[in-house]
């Protein structure tokens, strides 16, 4: 790690493999310098940065793809850092800046003068059959697929304990709106306005199933239970891997808790333009319960009657 200095420390992480983020980089470096801002600097592969460093950071800059953002999105969620994303890769989704603007609108981030916008991540919890738990967080997307390509998983899904029904597919994925334009939209899924509190359920490749996606309240928690001779894998964001064995569940924890992360846009109105910046950040959601009926099934809106039919035929008067 590259540091200089560490109060309101500006952060970056430089894809280390891409010539053109390390120039871009370079002159981030020659302009805070000439600030005398402090900054320190990390590679996107990284899986931790020390919490004494990210205590001070104001502000993180990410110069790589989109999957470069996704771990930035992990790193930085817990600790309430706005994250700017510099477009490096090949789609650039949620970049707000470009290598040939990045130097000149970092000003406007520095001085704060930009807006926030929130996006939900999932925060899951692999609990094994032996009691032990693993917690991981995604901002596009969890897939639980099988470990051998052409090998099927059953998967039972219940929803706030109301069971769903049993797939037997390829994978399953859950996905956050902004992750609905990746894996679950190549698996069919719907495409969800980034800004809504929701969650996308939706197997790849079911077989005999009626069922091809499901769009559910962020406050809901999903509880998914795979089954396969070789076992299972758990995939955040296409990052991380967590090997699953016979019967371990995947949900979120106990209460659910939404996680939620901001990005710099600029807003473009007349001849102003304002920036934006994203922040990972946690929420607590409230749960609500799944009404029920007295019997246990759940309860249904009472229907009313529907009104008379009147018909304008003549009927014939009776005969005597």
């Amino acid at each position: 790690m590259t540091t200089r200095g560490s109060a309101n420390a500006i952060g970056m992480l430089v894809h280390p493999e891409n010539p053109a983020a390390q120039e871009t980089a370079r002159r981030i470096r020659e302009h805070l310098d000439a600030d005398a801002i402090p900054c320190w600097e990390e590679s996107t592969r990284v899986t931790d940065v020390a919490e004494s460093v990210l205590a001070t950071t104001r502000l993180l800059l990410v110069l790589g793809g989109d999957g470069s953002l996704m771990r930035a999105a992990q790193l930085t969620a817990p600790r309430d850092i706005p994250v700017v994303a510099v477009s490096l890769g090949r789609l650039g989704f949620l970049a707000e800046l470009t290598p040939e603007n990045a130097v000149d609108l970092l000003p406007q981030f520095l001085a704060g003068n930009y807006w926030l916008d929130r996006r939900l991540m999932l925060e899951v919890t692999v609990r094994r059959a032996d009691g032990t738990t693993q917690t991981a967080l995604a901002a596009n997307d969890a897939v639980v697929t099988n470990p051998r390509p052409s090998r099927v998983l059953d998967i039972t899904c219940a929803v706030d304990d109301a069971p769903v029904t049993t797939f037997v597919a390829d994978a399953f994925i859950v996905s956050t709106p902004t992750g609905s334009t990746a894996y679950n939209l190549a698996a069919h899924g719907p495409i969800v306005a980034p800004w809504t509190k929701t969650m996308i359920l939706t197997p790849v490749a079911p077989h005999l199933s009626s069922i091809d996606s499901l769009v559910i309240s962020s406050d809901a928690r999903v509880t998914l239970r795979a089954w396969s001779r070789e076992g299972a894998v758990l995939t955040s964001d296409g990052q991380m891997d967590i090997p699953l064995a016979l019967r371990d569940a995947r949900q979120p924890p106990d209460p659910p808790r939404a996680v939620e992360h901001e990005c710099p846009r600029r807003i473009v109105s007349g001849t102003h333009s304002r920036p934006s910046a994203r922040r990972w950040r946690r929420s607590a959601p409230k749960v609500r319960p799944m009404p029920r009926g007295r019997s246990g099934s759940m309860a249904r809106a009472r229907r009313e009657p529907a009104p008379p039919k009147w018909s304008t035929r003549r009927e014939k008067p009776p005969l005597n």
